[in-house]
């Protein structure tokens, strides 16, 4: 039996880092009204940028799958939900439509890295006897996710406009790298080849 308090503490950061995939996945969707409004566009034109960043995070699954074979999980989910914030930031200040189009490119990037490396930590750094929890725990964060974040953006989108938004996402989620660095520096074990075979190096 493995540590309970220490495959508690993974599959809660893990599971927070996940709820911030999603979040930022919907940071923009409900803020659709306000950004026709006010660059002049279609929601054609906006669904655009939902498809660039969807098209962007699935290819990019498969790229990140590499990076955390060769760079460890730990490294690639921390640069991935630092470049996910970066980018958010930046499309908050954006003064034309069209450079949110490489934005939603950068977005997608970011978030391509959530489930190769959070799979591989649950894999190595989780009991065996406790990875269907950890599955579960990680699922239940995307639905709950789905319904924080439109109501997030409806309140925030009032006093501040459109933009208010995304700026402020990365300081209301700041507290979710930190928490997965705690995984990087004390949670997951060592770079090593486990008992099971997976490998997690760094």
């Amino acid at each position: 039996m493995g540590s309970l308090r220490r495959d508690v503490r993974i599959i809660g950061l893990i599971g927070s880092a996940h709820f911030v995939s999603h979040f930022f996945q919907l940071a923009l969707p409900p803020l659709f009204p306000l950004l026709r409004e006010s660059f002049g566009v279609s929601y054609v034109e906006l669904g655009l940028l939902m498809s660039l960043f969807f098209a962007a995070s699935g290819l990019g699954q498969t790229g990140a799958g590499f990076l955390v074979d060769h760079l460890g999980a730990r490294r690639v989910l921390l640069g991935g939900m630092a470049l996910l914030s970066g980018a958010t930031a930046v499309a908050g200040v954006v003064p034309a439509f069209w450079l949110l189009l490489p934005v939603a490119v950068l977005l997608g990037l970011g978030n391509s890295v959530f489930h190769p490396a959070d799979y591989s930590i649950f894999n190595t750094a989780v009991s065996p006897e406790r990875l269907g929890r950890a599955y579960g725990v990680h699922g239940s964060r995307r639905s709950w996710s789905g319904w924080r974040t439109p109501s997030t953006g409806a309140c925030r989108s009032s006093p501040w406009g459109w933009p208010g938004l995304p700026p402020l996402s990365p300081c209301r989620r700041s507290a979710a790298p930190s928490m997965t660095a705690v995984v990087a520096n004390r949670g997951a074990p060592p770079p090593c080849t486990v008992s099971r075979g997976t490998s997690l190096s760094s």
